[in-house]
């Protein structure tokens, strides 16, 4: 690290010299305009005022085998390092199966394009702002679809509707679309200390955002499965009546429980209250019982295999979101502490 002296001119401004590797890097010249930007700890970030126009990064990848889900991670491993251009290169022409599954990645991502291709090329490029997309309306979105996810997937049970279950698996492309953005803006944010101005955040605050997402991703995906399991539940439960009817409708009630305390949790998080989140973290713990209770009862009741492993799932995939329901909680007062 290279220190510098503060100088006294004109009786009253206090100047320092700029390290000459860095204004040639820079392309800093005489009479230039800089950006100067404090930070939490103390410190003041110094960027050119040009930097913070959109910065064109691009990369090359190189497809060498027919493995079509390694291209996809690759694709997606570039996105959220935040490239703008990805270049797909390979020596054989594409086959008609890659060039597909490299046009869905640029559908299933939020940003991407494809704008040139030829038999043995295709250029993505990402024509999205980051910046104009904020964390809470990414996390928000995210919540909302998830909640509805869990809530249809339920609603599905009750009216034996597979149609709906159906239809609430393929919900989830859309939650795992805004998690890789939020994901993608957070690692812009490390590189680029001025983007964090930008989205109105920090550091810390993005942190919290991204872990949230990853935990709202993750619920996503267990509304998923409850809907998976829900159209085999609907179709071994078909004439069943008394007990097992009974049973279905405690299921149905623990997971409105546990909506109303996602519902309890996203909003501590957003309204910044720790009074709510401690709150919410006792309530799910005290249903911990609940889920107990009724995955004894799904066994005892469980004449039929596959009827009892689904419902066992269920209730596993229930218990999971309970769980992240705390998760959430606990960010949320780790995120009121840390910015006090």
């Amino acid at each position: 690290m290279e220190t510098r002296k503060v100088q006294l001119t004109g009786g009253s401004t206090y100047t320092i010299s700029l390290p000459k590797k860095w204004t040639e890097l820079a392309n800093i010249k005489n009479g230039d305009a800089l950006g100067v930007l404090p930070q939490e700890d103390g410190s003041i970030l110094i960027f050119p005022k040009d930097s913070k126009k959109k910065e064109k990064r691009s990369i090359s990848l190189k497809v060498e085998s027919d493995d079509k889900e390694e291209i996809v991670r690759r694709m997606i491993g570039a996105y959220l390092a935040g490239y703008t251009e990805i270049l797909l290169t390979s020596k054989e022409r594409f086959s008609p199966e890659m060039r597909q599954a490299i046009r869905q990645i640029t559908y299933t991502l939020i940003g991407p394009e494809m704008v040139d291709e030829s038999a043995d090329s295709v250029t993505i490029q990402d024509f999205l702002d980051p910046s104009e997309f904020p964390f809470k309306k990414g996390i928000r979105r995210m919540y909302l679809i998830a909640r509805a996810m869990q809530k249809d997937a339920v609603t599905a049970l009750r009216e034996r509707d597979c149609q709906l279950a159906t239809d609430v698996q393929g919900r989830d492309d859309e939650v795992d679309r805004l998690y890789w953005l939020i994901a993608k803006q957070y690692n812009t944010l490390l590189i680029d200390m001025g983007f964090a101005k930008r989205m109105e955040t920090t550091s810390v605050e993005a942190l919290d955002y991204l872990l949230v997402a990853r935990t709202l991703e993750r619920i996503g995906d267990h509304a998923k499965n409850i809907a998976k399991h829900v159209e085999i539940i609907i179709e071994k439960t078909a004439g069943c009546g008394g007990e097992m009817s009974l049973l279905l409708q405690k299921v149905a009630g623990f997971s409105d429980s546990v909506l109303s305390l996602l519902d309890d949790s996203m909003t501590s998080f957003i309204s910044k209250s720790f009074e709510l989140a401690n709150e919410t973290i006792c309530k799910a713990k005290s249903i911990a019982a609940v889920n107990k209770f009724l995955m004894d009862d799904v066994v005892t009741h469980g004449d039929n295999g596959r009827l009892t492993v689904s419902l066992s799932y269920m209730m596993a995939s229930l218990n999971r979101t309970r769980h992240y329901v705390i998760d959430i909680a606990e960010i949320t007062i780790n995120h009121i502490l840390s910015t006090q």
